[in-house]
């Protein structure tokens, strides 16, 4: 209602986008609240099939991508369920599960790593969602998995004895994982994928500006931001073609509803009720993600962003009740 108050009718349809997305989300927590579904179970399932299906997936691109390709050399699919990309990252290809791009598949593994480290405490899983994780060769994922790593070792309350355990078995593994963190971050940055780094530099800078030059927001119509985009009303310095649309959620998020909205949003989503401790490790995960995929209006978002903005208690992944 406040887009329609403030923008033009055109954005009518991009409206509709948004009411469906957060009606999804909404949906999703009404029966959570009214049928009082085992929560814990029923997330472990989902995150479970995504990461087997995510290895097989693997699997097949790598050694069969033949297969799956119609042209050989771009994403492609077979059977609608399985995904690949011809070219590769230092000598693999990356791991995509059901998604576009393996960056959005590391979200889902990040939150299943989450899960099964701090809730479901299933050390298996825990191990496959990492090794997921590293085959997507996802910068934003690598980078949020190792942060999530280093509070398990050093953050969780815990005897000192199983603590320094834990430590003298994973200090080793852990400094063989952050050297690689640094190698994929500085790829990035300086290496073959700098040209991604580039791009997403531009979102960010542009995005903050139009964000400050609206803060009451664009509406939700992509064009709005594409004129901005493409002719580079800010004079952004950078060597690429500015004809693109934004890759930065939290910015999306920013300049379309307005600096106000955007701030109760993101205070809503720490506050989430799905995942009650650790809230701001999970902010964290959740909104670095975000800063990197065009997917804070996603119904998955949503869900813990209203569960936020809900005056109740869900029948959570503890042991406590509603």
């Amino acid at each position: 209602f406040y887009s329609l108050l403030l923008h033009h009718p055109s954005d009518l349809i991009f409206i509709g986008f948004r009411f469906h997305d957060i009606l999804t989300a909404l949906l999703v927590l009404n029966y959570i609240l009214v049928r009082r579904p085992n929560i814990g179970r029923t997330l472990e399932i989902t995150l479970m099939i995504l990461i087997v299906h995510g290895f097989v997936n693997w699997v097949l691109v790598t050694f069969a991508f033949g297969l799956f390709s119609k042209d050989g050399s771009i994403a492609s699919y077979k059977f609608l369920i399985f995904f690949g990309r011809a070219e590769t990252a230092f000598g693999i290809h990356r791991s995509q599960g059901l998604f576009w791009e393996p960056g959005v598949y590391q979200i889902y593994l990040n939150v299943a790593l989450h899960y099964f480290l701090f809730y479901a405490k299933r050390n298996f899983w825990a191990v496959l969602s990492f090794v997921g994780l590293v085959l997507t060769i996802s910068t934003t994922g690598i980078v949020l998995a190792s942060m999530q790593l280093l509070v398990f070792l050093f953050g969780v309350r815990q005897k000192l004895s199983i603590k320094v355990l834990k430590i003298m078995i994973f200090l080793p593994f852990l400094v063989i994982f952050l050297s690689f963190t640094q190698t994929v971050v500085e790829d990035k940055i300086t290496g073959a994928s700098k040209g991604s780094y580039m791009a997403r530099n531009f979102d960010t800078l542009n995005g903050i500006a139009v964000t400050l030059d609206n803060p009451w927001g664009i509406g939700f119509n992509p064009q709005a931001y594409q004129k901005f985009a493409s002719e580079n009303t800010f004079d952004i310095v950078t060597p690429l073609n500015t004809d693109r649309g934004q890759t930065n959620g939290v910015l999306i998020l920013a300049y379309s509803t307005g600096i106000v909205w955007a701030v109760i949003f993101l205070i809503a989503t720490f506050r989430q009720k799905i995942f009650p401790q650790h809230k701001i490790l999970f902010f964290s995960i959740l909104v670095g993600s975000m800063m990197t995929e065009p997917l804070f209006y996603s119904p998955f978002v949503w869900m813990f962003t209203l569960s936020g903005l809900m005056s109740i208690r869900l029948q959570g992944l503890t042991n406590s009740q509603s």
